[in-house]
């Protein structure tokens, strides 16, 4: 997310904001959230020639070696990133290659006051219910075309945006990598994985208010009753 990203999101609330008392702001990035609740630290722009350098040693000698490489060059930041993902891990490699400034500098965490008041909710739902809900969405998701989807956008496969979950297993099925079926299974685990460090990412934050509804109905009721 950039800070013109940023922007056109505030752009877009406070218009809405002029026709409608309440809006709802649905998602589940964390990173986005705290950038529109609190906004984005700016960062030095990253050259392509670095990015592509960066993105070369992923590729040839995997994550584990970004893991070395970011803990080497700034530890403040590998203590506290998902170091499991790797694009976070090349961003911050970039941006301090770039700068020569570890990137953990640039993180002020300063927020930034907003003209609309803000009610954070997170929802907690049990593990099983979550993880069963899940499941249903990504069948849904093959039901309603993502197979179609993906063929569609194979040109495109090796854009940033279609390196994440749902579009990575089924370009390894095109590629005969695996059966439709296991493509499937290992999207709804995926998911299921990153569902999980969604949750805690959100234990560090402490300001909001936890649900932990166990049924459609009881979800609206308990944010309705917020509201």
């Amino acid at each position: 997310m950039s800070a013109n990203s940023e922007q056109d999101a505030l752009d877009l609330l406070t218009d809405k904001l002029h026709q409608h008392e309440v809006i709802l702001v649905v998602g589940g990035t964390g990173l986005y959230l705290k950038a529109l609740r609190h906004g984005l630290d700016h960062f030095p722009s990253v050259s392509g020639e670095i990015r592509q350098s960066v993105r070369e040693r992923f590729e040839t000698e995997g994550l584990h070696s970004l893991q070395v490489w970011l803990t080497e060059i700034d530890p403040q930041y590998a203590r506290q990133v998902d170091m499991a993902n790797p694009h976070r891990l090349m961003r911050a490699i970039a941006v301090t290659i770039q700068s020569g400034l570890p990137y953990s500098s640039f993180l002020r965490n300063e927020p930034r006051p907003r003209s609309f008041r803000i009610l954070p909710i997170l929802l907690e739902p049990d593990r099983s219910w979550l993880y069963e809900r899940i499941d249903h969405r990504v069948l849904a998701m093959i039901e309603q075309g993502l197979v179609e989807e993906v063929q569609r956008l194979t040109p495109f496969r090796h854009q940033d945006p279609l390196r994440t979950v749902g579009y990575q297993e089924l370009f390894e099925w095109m590629d005969g990598r695996h059966t439709l079926e296991d493509a499937v299974k290992a999207i709804q685990q995926h998911t299921r994985q990153f569902a999980k460090r969604q949750l805690t990412w959100f234990r560090k934050e402490s300001d909001w208010i936890r649900l932990k509804p166990t049924t459609d109905a009881d979800l609206t009721r308990q944010v309705m009753a917020l509201i």
